[in-house]
């Protein structure tokens, strides 16, 4: 799972330089498509981070299944 996090950090280190390009952007176009990716990139690192944190309490041997679930229920 390390190896998913770093990935995950990854992704979002490169919206953040997506963002970077579209504020030193002059030409409309290119800003926009400098901002596109940063979303997107964004919202797959959020996924990710997501998932990483899903797949811990997935495997968590503290938890009971009933206590797995109601996590994912409440939130």
């Amino acid at each position: 799972m390390a190896d998913f996090d770093l990935f995950a950090n990854q992704l979002l280190e490169e919206a953040k330089r997506f963002f970077e390009k579209a504020t030193e952007s002059t030409d409309s176009m290119s800003r926009a498509a400098h901002l596109h990716a940063a979303l997107m990139l964004a919202f797959c690192a959020l996924e990710a981070h997501v998932q990483l944190h899903r797949r811990r309490i997935a495997k968590s041997t503290d938890l009971s299944a009933h206590e797995k679930g109601s996590y994912w229920s409440e939130t």
